[in-house]
């Protein structure tokens, strides 16, 4: 069984500082994952966040990272 799960994320204008001085543009990303079903409980997951390498600054003034890829195999009980 394969399964795949988007998420969305929009984050409108914010101010980065406590005086709003300092506006920071708004932006979107999209994170997704992957999930195959191997036998009996095992199943691998592909993790993906920021799908599109969106690059942003966050609220806290620092620049984030594009895009992270995870694997996981794994088994659930």
């Amino acid at each position: 069984k394969f399964s795949v799960f988007l998420a969305s994320n929009f984050i409108g204008e914010q101010w980065a500082d406590e005086l709003n001085t300092l506006k920071l543009e708004k932006y979107f990303t999209v994170d997704t994952k992957l999930q195959y079903k191997i036998y009996k409980g095992f199943y691998l997951n592909l993790l993906i966040q920021n799908v599109f390498n969106k690059l942003y600054i966050d609220k806290k003034g620092g620049l984030c990272p594009g895009r992270f890829i995870q694997a996981e195999i794994g088994y659930r009980f």
